[in-house]
């Protein structure tokens, strides 16, 4: 593999990383919202 292919990658893995340490979050505020707008 070119030094670009490894980079790629690399900098793909953090992204990857980045958003599941993000999502979690994210998918808890959305479902308090809509159980929020459903029940009150």
């Amino acid at each position: 593999m070119d030094k670009q292919k490894i980079y790629n990658l690399k900098a793909y893995k953090k992204k990857c990383i980045y958003i599941y340490k993000i999502l979690p979050i994210t998918t808890v505020q959305i479902k308090s919202a809509v159980y929020i707008n459903k029940y009150y």
